[in-house]
């Protein structure tokens, strides 16, 4: 073989199909190893003080052909293996750039006891910026008659990643954007929206904004595509009164490297001063009952 500082994805997966005589080195952590990895690779920390002896353990021909990989691109870890791998007088050290993240998105097999997390073996670390324009709101409140619908736009938001793994999230909700889409009548669904805006819910001129940070996001196992693949908690703040929700989300990435969230949850909004027709509040109300439950449903899409 001809020697290479650098290797592609195409260029290791022909040394895999032919079987060539090369030693694969995942130099993250054993529990991102055990959740994960190329196919035959063998681990070797890089962040252990023993990294050099580990990998002489494994390979003691100093001359080998060896390949280092992490996760993505963007780390200076294979960097820092190369290196000391160097300087303990390795000279066969090559670089698979991609990393895990690169061969996942190939549609390359991967080994290890954590396949079912694709998010967290696939997204890039960075903060993601929430597309307000993309995203949206859904909301449905019931009364004796029936329900209604509509909308809620999102001012703005980002979802922080580190390692693989949502670490945290926040928005903003312009509430003052509420809609109603069920009522046909153009008075009828001024009427509504009015008061929907007004002090008998939202009360939009004190508040005109609702918020959201997720504090917690906890992986399901098992979770099937299309299901709910993470427990997110928060906290969601309306009308000055903030209280934790806990609630499943599907949580994935697209081809493009675009994150797309989406829950959908009940929650009581006389928890939050939302107080107008609740059965257990006044009495006798008669035609005027509103349910206390609302539904949201969110679309969250961040690049």
């Amino acid at each position: 073989m001809d020697y290479l500082r650098t290797i592609n994805r195409t260029q290791l997966k022909q040394m895999m199909d032919e079987q060539q005589d090369f030693v694969l080195i995942d130099i993250l952590p054993d529990e991102y190893y055990e959740e994960v990895h190329l196919p035959g690779a063998i681990n070797a920390c890089v962040y252990d003080v023993d990294f050099v002896a580990q990998v002489e353990g494994f390979v003691p021909d100093k001359g080998k052909f060896i390949v280092v990989y992490c996760n993505g691109a963007t780390s200076k870890a294979p960097d820092t293996a190369l290196q000391k791998l160097s300087l303990a007088g390795y000279t066969g050290l090559h670089f698979y750039k991609g990393g895990t993240m690169d061969w996942r998105r190939a549609g390359n097999p991967v080994e290890g006891t954590g396949l079912d997390k694709v998010f967290a073996t696939r997204v890039e670390d960075k903060v993601y910026t929430i597309d307000n324009a993309q995203s949206v709101v859904e909301w449905i409140g019931r009364n004796l008659t029936g329900s209604h619908y509509g909308t809620i736009n999102i001012l703005s938001g980002s979802i922080p990643v580190k390692r693989g793994m949502p670490i945290s999230a926040s928005f903003t909700l312009d509430v003052d954007s509420i809609a109603n889409h069920d009522l046909q009548d153009p008075a009828l669904n001024n009427l509504l929206v009015a008061h929907l805006k007004s002090d008998d819910f939202f009360d939009v001129k004190k508040f005109p904004t609702a918020s959201f940070e997720a504090t917690s996001f906890k992986p399901r196992d098992g979770a099937k595509p299309g299901a709910p693949n993470f427990q997110v908690t928060g906290r969601l703040t309306m009308k000055g009164v903030t209280h934790e929700i806990t609630f499943p989300a599907v949580i994935t990435l697209r081809d493009d490297g675009v994150i797309v969230a989406e829950a959908h949850f009940d929650f009581d909004r006389t928890q939050w001063n939302i107080n107008y027709g609740s059965g257990k509040l006044f009495e006798k109300l008669g035609r005027h009952l509103v349910y206390d439950i609302i539904t949201l449903q969110m679309k969250l899409v961040a690049a």
